[in-house]
């Protein structure tokens, strides 16, 4: 029967199918980023994960918390180098003051960098952590 699973294992890695795997990062002592790494009025800003997450990761799994000063403020993601907001993670507060959390998978430019945007007016906390990611 072995023969069987050989076969179809070349056949699904000639498909290019399931070639990435999540790798989980372990248990990290503290938050990646937080609000002192984002700007002031609001601009995109890249964050640079080439530290954390190994050359060849396509995505990463981040854990963001925040608590925001108003309603309606978001947090925003994407790719490095995408210019548009149609594609991207988001997060945003439905209440004043009240901790909120997700987990957003975002994709990785060949860099290991990722882009953020989110005003730091908005919020009293936020707090960054990559959870791990797919290679």
């Amino acid at each position: 029967m072995q023969w069987l699973i050989d076969i179809v294992k070349a056949w699904i890695v000639e498909q290019g199918y399931l070639t990435t795997s999540f790798v989980n990062r372990g248990d990290p002592a503290s938050y990646d980023f937080d609000e002192n790494d984002l700007m002031p009025g609001g601009s995109w800003v890249d964050l640079d994960l080439s530290g954390i997450v190994p050359e060849g990761a396509e995505a990463v799994l981040l854990m963001v918390l925040a608590i925001p000063s108003g309603v309606g403020k978001m947090i925003k993601f994407r790719k490095n180098g995408n210019a548009e907001n149609k594609a991207i993670a988001k997060m945003i507060s439905q209440v004043t003051s009240v901790e909120f959390a997700a987990e957003l998978i975002v994709p990785l430019d060949d860099d290991r960098k990722i882009e953020v945007l989110a005003s730091i007016v908005g919020f009293d906390v936020i707090a960054i952590s990559v959870v791990g990611w797919w290679k």
